[in-house]
């Protein structure tokens, strides 16, 4: 068995907004999931996938106040949650499989227990293992067991957090729906202009100036400025691209930043 070198392990989020239709409950956006599929393949690099929830996970986690925990929400919501984003993930793990990638689905749910949302507990051999024989690990923003209130929603950009500490890869690509960090929201202001290379302290002054959108409920772009500022003081790059822009993804993997906004690590 060949030991997996991190140095060339890239770290992929493909964000809810990009594979699915958020104006459509439990709808995917099924070309452009098999274009980002193809770019993964044909770069021929090394990765771990991790997947937002979309219109699947969000809409439920709100409607039954899942990050509530058993004190505000019920088992069946919290079950008909973990359930919703079981099908888009069988959806990307398709998808990649039908482009040759060895994918395989590893639930958030049977490995990490958190405690008030912070991560308390995980168990990521097995990924160490798919990764070492070859397997393409897919993760995605799931319900966990939460030590203190039961059971709790576990942002996808909080779970990348965790797998850099671990696996301490080369880098992060996050795939938005945007081409990047700007200056204020693009969608509503149309003179916010691109960041091509973000500082930590600038992430953070973003991070805390954002509105998040009331249908995301694990943190939206205030919580990837938040997990990308951990992920850069651990020392990888972080990278923001939008996952619409055709061969963008395959480009970046490959070391070509075309567009989008860089946040460095910090090198010791």
């Amino acid at each position: 068995m060949n030991e997996i070198n991190a140095s060339n392990l890239v770290i992929i989020k493909l964000g809810g907004s990009v594979i699915t239709d958020k104006s459509k409950e439990r709808s995917v956006k099924k070309d452009t999931l098999n274009r980002l599929s193809r770019e993964i393949a044909e770069s021929h690099v090394s990765t771990i996938i991790v997947h937002g929830g979309g219109s699947f996970g969000h809409p439920l986690a709100k409607k039954h106040k899942v990050n509530s925990g058993l004190k505000g929400s019920t088992l069946i919501g919290a079950s008909l949650t973990e359930s919703a984003m079981k099908e888009l993930n069988l959806y990307v793990i398709n998808s990649l499989i039908n482009h040759g990638i060895p994918a395989v689905s590893i639930s958030p749910f049977s490995i990490i227990i958190t405690d008030i949302e912070k991560v308390w507990s995980y168990f990521f051999e097995t990924i160490n293992f798919s990764l070492n024989i070859g397997f393409t690990p897919v993760l995605y923003g799931d319900v966990v067991l939460d030590k203190s209130n039961g059971f709790s929603i576990l942002s996808g950009d909080k779970i990348i957090v965790e797998l850099v500490k671990y696996f301490r890869p080369k880098s992060v690509i996050f795939c938005l729906d945007v081409d990047g960090i700007y200056t204020s929201d693009p969608k509503i202001n149309k003179n916010a202009k691109l960041i091509r290379e973000l500082s930590i302290n600038d992430a953070i002054e973003i991070a805390k100036s954002s509105n998040n959108s009331k249908k995301d409920v694990t943190g939206g772009i205030k919580g990837k400025l938040e997990s990308a500022v951990e992920i850069a003081r651990i020392g990888t790059d972080v990278i923001f691209i939008n996952g619409n822009r055709h061969n963008l993804l395959q480009k970046t993997l490959k070391g070509t930043i075309e567009i989008g906004t860089l946040l460095r690590g910090l090198k010791s």
